[in-house]
């Protein structure tokens, strides 16, 4: 007997300069049908207009996808240092794209998700059209105006991880709604089997649920020791700054100053080389270890995960994130006291920039950290509070 699945369609909004992102979308959505196909007979269909409209007649080009894709049920926008070009009605093709979506949103709260997401990777100096950058940040602050909420990313890794967790929890939000009513008004339609990709001898190669519960705890315990030795080094750092200046300031002669700036500034150098090695080893084991539990969320209802046990799981993600917050706070706090200290030579004010640069830029991450590790806490308490 034939099945029945909702398909839920997420159309993809976004100009040529994040296509490395876009097209990672795909990928994402068919590793996921894989698994809610058979738990939550629910199904993504990716809609974008490059392979959902044919050669038709309109005001423009963009008015010919208008007429030809109205309906879908999650919207997800993507920029970096581009709007898009312009149409008759917009700033943009993308920006029109998200206003229409935003009217069904405004008609129907229950119809549309809306998804946006900002590159915050460097952008190539020589390359910058400075019109069209100023346009994204009058954007950007224009959606912040209406309550939009966005997220930001990095690279595509950091942003296929945001993409996997938040369509993990819609489709848990229309799996709860759908199971609550007898009819749903979500497209349902026979069950289709989505291709998977396979190794070399055919066979499929992606990591099973064991396995990612045992790399998310794997990965995760490593992140844990890599925060414990920057939290260490900050603190090394903060009682040699603190002390160095008392020193600096009873000093009685320049010469003797002098040595004192230099082995503060010699302190902050030495910090940020090690923060430097350290940035890159943080990122990778956030991304792995966050992935995989993102991953394995997606098949507890396939394997009935006890609630005891996902309440395990969400132990380790809880202290996870609570370390992190206690570290966000420790290195804002030496940002301040570094912040604060006065410019003095040449060498020392070279060694503070580079210090409140390398600084900033892990804050940055780590609040990112914090904010996704919230999303895959709500996850994991939604399917502990289901009772399975």
């Amino acid at each position: 007997m034939p099945k029945r699945e909702t398909v839920l369609s997420v159309f993809v909004a976004s100009p040529e300069d994040v296509s490395e992102e876009r097209d990672s979308i795909e990928d994402i959505i068919n590793e996921l049908n894989a698994v809610w196909s058979k738990t939550f007979q629910t199904r993504l269909e990716l809609i974008k207009w490059d392979t959902h409209t044919y050669p038709g007649k309109g005001i423009d080009a963009q008015d010919v996808i208008n007429q030809q894709i109205e309906d879908y049920d999650i919207f997800i926008g993507i920029m970096w240092q581009r709007l898009g070009t312009p149409t008759q009605r917009a700033d943009s093709g993308t920006t029109e794209e998200y206003e229409r979506a935003l009217t069904r949103h405004n008609d129907d709260p229950t119809s549309i998700k809306l998804f946006f997401y900002f590159k915050e990777a460097p952008i190539p100096p020589f390359s910058t059209d400075l019109d069209q950058l100023k346009k994204v940040v009058e954007f950007r602050k224009r959606l912040e105006g209406i309550g939009q909420q966005y997220r930001t990313f990095n690279d595509k890794d950091d942003f296929s991880t945001q993409v996997r967790m938040h369509l993990s929890m819609v489709v848990r939000e229309f799996s709860r709604v759908q199971s609550s009513v007898e009819e749903t008004t979500v497209n349902t339609r026979p069950a289709e089997s989505e291709p998977q990709k396979k190794n070399e001898e055919g066979e499929n190669d992606e990591a099973g649920f064991i396995d990612l519960i045992e790399d998310a705890l794997k990965y995760f315990a490593e992140l844990g020791l890599i925060m414990k030795r920057i939290a260490e080094e900050q603190t090394k750092l903060t009682g040699r700054i603190t002390q160095n200046t008392e020193e600096i300031t009873n000093a009685k002669g320049m010469g003797d100053r002098k040595s004192y700036i230099n082995r503060v500034a010699a302190d902050m150098d030495e910090f940020s080389d090690f923060l430097e090695k350290q940035l890159p080893l943080y990122s990778d084991y956030y991304t792995k270890g966050s992935n995989s539990f993102i991953k394995s969320i997606t098949l507890f209802s396939e394997f009935k995960v006890e609630g005891k046990e996902a309440s395990t799981v969400l132990e380790t993600l809880i202290e996870s994130k609570g370390a992190l917050v206690k570290l966000n706070s420790q290195i804002s706090e030496l940002q301040s006291v570094i912040s604060s200290l006065p410019r003095i030579t040449t060498d020392f004010n070279k060694a503070k920039r580079r210090s409140l640069s390398v600084l900033g830029d892990f804050v940055a991450r780590m609040t990112k950290s914090i904010g996704l590790s919230e999303d895959i806490q709500k996850a994991l308490e939604a399917y502990c509070s289901e009772g399975k």
